[in-house]
Parts: C-alpha cells; structure tokens; sequence
C-alpha cells in the first residue's frame, strides 16, 4: 500500500515536470531572443541568461530521467 502511494507521488512529480519542460523551453526561447536584440547588455550578462537557461533544463532533464527510473523500479518490485 506505502508503494502504491510512493508511486503515486513519483508519477505525480513525473508529471509536473514533464508539463513544465516545454513551457520552459518556450520561456527560453522568448527571453534569450530578447536578450539578443538587447543593446545596452554586456556579453557577460547575456551569457548569464543563457547558462540560467541552460542548466535549468538540464536539470530538469536529470529529474526526469531519475524519476522514470525510480518508477521503473518501484512498478517492477510492486509487480506492475
């Protein structure tokens, strides 16, 4: 029954993160061609708001991979 319910959670966040991917992906896009018509910004700062970017979809890349994985586990010691 504990499982269950941790299976719930994991699918949960699983699913969160899978919605939020393209949203941010679309903000990202947005932004960093604001960033590039921005003539007052140095080239440090627009590298910033491209890293930001950047590591926030690679983690939530990560995120995503992890909890795939740990569902598979936990579907597999549940029996499913």
């Amino acid at each position: 029954m504990a499982n269950e319910a941790l299976i719930q959670g994991v699918n949960e966040e699983l699913s969160r993160l899978l919605k939020k991917r393209p949203a941010l992906e679309v903000e990202r896009c947005h932004v960093l061609a604001e960033v590039e018509k921005a003539q007052f910004m140095t080239l440090d700062l627009k590298q910033y708001v491209r890293d930001c970017y950047n590591k926030e979809l690679a983690s939530t890349q990560t995120q995503i991979g992890e909890l795939t994985a740990r569902l598979k586990e936990l579907r597999a010691e549940n029996g499913q």
